[in-house]
Formats: structure tokens, sequence, C-alpha cells
């Protein structure tokens, strides 16, 4: 059935690792990998790998999946530098801080986050804790132990928020801008849309409803979604960071696809017949549609045909820090309503800039 899916055209451009070029600019370095056993940090850490670095280290708070990427990058080991495993949470400072020190982070890679918009839609806690507490916790303290490159993975979610998924990963956004011109640190922001195949996504979720319950739930009839592959979003990650272009970049996801028709496509492919499409609602946070950039930013070509740079035409500076911090305090003593009213005001705020 997968198959079906890599035959058509959701994502445009074959993408080459121009693994040469990374090597001449990280040979030397360590790398931290955040969510290295998610989704697009697996296929990060695939990729190294077979690069010829210092050193990397794997850093993630499941320790099944950091067990599973070791025990199968053991199996693909082509890398002559040293590999480590770290269990660990991006919302623990003093551990991000211990890390950093103790091995001397050059490049972090930062992936880790909370992703799905439902349950965090009943939980904004949890999203400020990972996706704001846990950027700034890296952040500050790579500013601290003179890490030199900084690349924070963003969401099509983060544009234009309405769920609080997207609005704490805009959040993480906003801070990485307020503080990008008073640090050291080289500070890429990456966008890119749905994965294919990463867990609770679309795609297996309808697979398992066409196998289970031999009908599909469909939310909108109108809804379109981007998406791209794990390997396409990893290869073009690692080409951003092998460049000398720094700022805000977004990944070609070819055109939008809707749902209604991926469900049908997905039924013709599959070897069950008379599957049923339900029309359910569209949860609390999701979108009818999503886009890749705000109405003040705009697209830049760069050499590489799946990357673009996103260009701000506000000419105001600002920064938000302070206020920022101010949230995650509240957050931390569950102050959920103050919370919710500083993420929107935020929001609102740094949209409303000229």
């Amino acid at each position: 059935m997968f198959k079906a899916f890599k035959e058509q055209d959701i994502q445009r451009h074959t993408i080459f690792f121009n693994q040469k070029e990374f090597e001449n600019k990280h040979r030397e370095s360590t790398i931290l990998i955040t969510g290295a056993a998610g989704t697009i940090g697996r296929e990060i850490s695939i990729l190294l790998n077979k690069s010829k670095v210092k050193k990397i280290i794997f850093f993630d708070q499941s320790e099944i999946g950091l067990h599973n990427l070791k025990e199968d990058l053991s199996i693909l080991n082509q890398n002559n530098g040293k590999l480590i495993f770290i269990l660990g949470s991006i919302r623990d400072k003093i551990k991000i801080r211990h890390v950093l020190k103790k091995n001397h982070v050059n490049l972090i890679i930062h992936t880790a986050a909370y992703k799905h918009v439902a349950i965090l839609e009943e939980d904004l806690y949890e999203a400020i804790r990972t996706n704001v507490e846990g950027t700034i916790n890296l952040y500050e303290e790579s500013i601290k132990n003179n890490v030199s490159d900084f690349v924070f993975i963003s969401s099509d979610k983060a544009v234009k928020p309405i769920s609080l998924m997207g609005m704490s990963k805009k959040i993480a956004e906003i801070y990485l801008d307020s503080s990008k011109n008073s640090s050291d640190v080289t500070t890429k922001i990456i966008r890119c849309g749905n994965v294919i195949n990463s867990s609770g996504s679309i795609l297996p979720t309808f697979m398992n409803q066409i196998k289970n319950t031999k009908s599909i739930n469909l939310k909108s009839e109108t809804a379109t979604r981007y998406f791209i592959y794990a390997d396409v979003v990893a290869t073009s990650i690692l080409n951003i960071v092998s460049s000398d272009l720094n700022g805000k970049f977004v990944l070609e996801m070819g055109n939008s696809i809707k749902i209604k028709q991926l469900a049908k496509d997905m039924i013709e492919n599959s070897k069950f017949k008379n599957i049923n499409i339900n029309l359910t609602h569209l949860n609390k946070g999701e979108k009818v549609y999503e886009s890749l950039k705000e109405d003040y930013e705009a697209y830049k070509s760069t050499k590489d045909n799946a990357i673009k740079i996103i260009e701000d035409h506000r000419k105001k500076p600002f920064s938000y820090v302070k206020e920022i911090l101010e949230l995650v305090e509240q957050n931390k003593k569950m102050n959920l309503s103050k919370v919710k009213m500083g993420l929107h005001t935020l929001c609102n705020k740094n949209s409303s800039l000229k």
C-alpha cells in the first residue's frame, strides 16, 4: 500500500545529501541531535552515521526508542567517530548543561517536540514545557557553552496558528528570532509539513482504520495538507546545515494534497473492498488548510530547489524574550488561563508588527 503513495507527486524533487560539503564543514564537530529516536531525528542520525564527523550524541527521552536506534546504528555503523546515546529530556536544563559542557558540542540539531494537535489541545502545560521551555533551555545553554550552530525544526502548524501545538512552535520561533541577534550562535529555523508515516500521522491512521474497521473516518471533505518524506526532510536539513545560509527556511512540499482524495486512493490500493468513508469533523485546533509562510513573509530561492529562504518584510526590530520567559514561569505555576492568554497575545502582537 505504501508503495502506491511513493509513486505520487507528494515531493517533487529528488534530494541528494551533499555529504562532502557537510564533512568539510563539520568533520571536527561534535553534533547533538535532540529527539534522535523520532521520525526526523532517526533519519538524520542514519545520514550522520554515514558521515565522517568527530562525535555524534543521540539524545532522546524515549528509552526504548534510544535502544532501538542504538541497535540499528550498530548494524549500520560506518562512522569512525564516537557515537554516544544519552537518555534525557530537553526540559531538564541541568542535564542539557552537563551534556553540552562535558562533550564540547559544536552543532545542535533540535528535532525534539510534542507534535500532535489533538493531544496538546488538552494539555497546554506539556506543550509549553517541551516545545517552548525545552527550546529555551537548549538555546540558553548553547550560548553559555560555546555552541556555534543551532538548528531548530519547526512546523507548518506554526504559521497563522490556531492550535496550542502550533502556537507553542510559533512562540519557540519568536523566541529564537528575538534572541539570535544578541547571540554568537548561528541560528537556523526550518519549517516542514506533515512527515509521511510518522507515528500518529494520517497514512498509518487510515491504514489501521481500513484494516480494523473496514472504513475511514474523514474529518473534512475539503481539508488539505502538505506532505513530505522523512528522508527528504533529513537530507534537506543537513544540506542547510552544511551551507553558509542563515535565517529561516521552508522545505519544498509540492502542492498541498486533499485528504479526501488521499483516503480514496488508499481504499483503491488496499486489498479490502467495500470500504466506507465516514464524514466526521475536524478536531479543535485543526485547520482546513495549512500554510507555509505568514502574510509578512516571502520566499527567496536558493541553489537547491528543495529549499527556500523565508524573508521577513517587517522593518521594526522586536524582542519578546521577557514576555516568553514570563509565559514559561506562569506555566510552571500551572496558571494555564494566563498562559493561554499570553500565547494568543504574543502571536497576535508578532503578526501585527509592520
